[in-house]
């Protein structure tokens, strides 16, 4: 079943010049396939950086991430891809306990930064229009799934660590940021079919549009 509906909530510590920022977000997260079998979510929910909380608001269809915070609205080209190969997952472990399976396992570094550079290609390409480039890698990922009786999911945890930097072709100054992310998410009535609506996409601005025109 390619449905969901999940309660997402992350902690983060961002390291910047040698400081750690502590941050989280709080999401509920509703996930489906459309007619022609890819994905399609809303997503709702607040980021909370050193005390101050932002709503935010994001769904995703047709290839493109909308999001929504405090008013300011922009959608950006993102490809998601559920289905990844097997060969991503490796040391996979399964034991019991009580009518529920948990499945833990790790991710291989290789395979998950190949996705990821397919992932975030559209938005690499608007940065080096801006004349920077920008670097992404997973460092370290690995987690445990619950699986109940009926063999859908209703937990998954998940811990991340990875690196960001960004380049600038002019100076070759390079601005690094570290990542590290712990995933927790409750799946609410695992196995039934969920059902909504995609929002407007009105008023969004091409972040890529936006950022040439501003560059030019």
């Amino acid at each position: 079943l390619q449905s969901g509906n999940i309660d997402v909530d992350y902690t983060i510590t961002m390291s910047y010049l040698g400081q750690d920022i502590d941050m989280s977000m709080n999401m509920k997260l509703m996930m489906k396939e459309d007619a022609n079998g890819d994905m399609q979510f809303v997503c709702k929910g607040t980021a909370d950086t050193l005390g101050t909380a932002v709503p935010i608001d994001m769904f995703y269809t047709d290839g493109y991430m909308y999001v929504n915070t405090m008013g300011i609205k922009y959608s950006q080209a993102t490809q998601i891809n559920m289905d990844l190969d097997t060969d991503v997952v490796k040391g996979l472990r399964m034991y019991t306990s009580g009518d529920t399976r948990k499945l833990a396992f790790t991710i291989d570094d290789q395979k998950i930064n190949e996705v990821l550079t397919a992932v975030t290609s559209a938005t690499a390409e608007t940065y080096e229009e801006l004349g920077v480039t920008l670097d992404m890698k997973i460092n370290e990922s690995n987690g445990e799934m619950t699986v109940n009786k009926d063999g859908y999911c209703e937990a998954m945890k998940m811990f991340m660590d990875y690196g960001m930097s960004v380049t600038d072709h002019t100076t070759s100054e390079a601005d690094e940021m570290n990542y590290k992310m712990d995933i927790n998410m409750t799946y609410k009535n695992p196995g039934k079919e969920v059902y909504f609506e995609i929002p407007s996409t009105d008023g969004y601005e091409d972040i890529a549009v936006a950022y040439v025109a501003d560059a030019e």
